[in-house]
């Protein structure tokens, strides 16, 4: 199953960053209009907190940090916006597949390393970032909600981001 994603950004490098790395490979495609079965990202230079939030559907993305948080990691900045985006895609495809789940239901329940615990803060993700991974619990419970590929896609950004950190 694909899954269309519509991207806007206030930069559009920003965009083209990202969709470099989120439209290589399925299930994620790119769409140029909105509709009620397009998911929509918007990335933003503003420096909120959690860099990734999902509001109403809407993924919403920082940029601001992007630079330093994609250097530390020594990863092309498009990676991490795709992977920050792919994080908020995963929990919205949840969201939309199992209309009984509200936002909260998706609150990871252990701190730890897993990309899900540390999406709370930049310094929280930049310490994920260290060694990106997503933990078996919440590769299963998002398996269990019919988003299987939207989560190998993260975690196949996740080892990306990893491999680039070991250079």
């Amino acid at each position: 199953m694909k899954t269309g994603v519509l991207i806007n950004a206030e930069h559009p490098q920003d965009a083209n960053d990202a969709a470099a790395f989120l439209f290589r490979e399925e299930p994620f495609v790119r769409s140029m209009h909105a509709d009620r079965r397009i998911f929509r990202v918007r990335f933003a230079d503003e420096p909120w907190e959690p860099p990734c939030r999902l509001d109403d559907m809407l993924v919403r993305v920082s940029t601001a940090n992007s630079d330093a948080l994609s250097h530390y990691c020594r990863a092309p900045r498009g990676l991490y916006l795709a992977l920050l985006a792919t994080l908020g895609l995963v929990q919205a495809c949840a969201l939309r597949r199992n209309p009984l789940l509200r936002p909260e239901d998706l609150m990871h329940q252990q701190p730890g390393c897993c990309l899900f615990s540390a999406c709370d803060s930049f310094d929280a993700l930049a310490r994920a970032l260290d060694e990106p991974r997503i933990c078996a619990g919440s590769v299963a419970f998002y398996e269990a909600l019919l988003v299987a590929p939207e989560v190998n896609r993260l975690q196949s950004f996740a080892e990306a981001m990893g491999s680039s950190a070991l250079r």
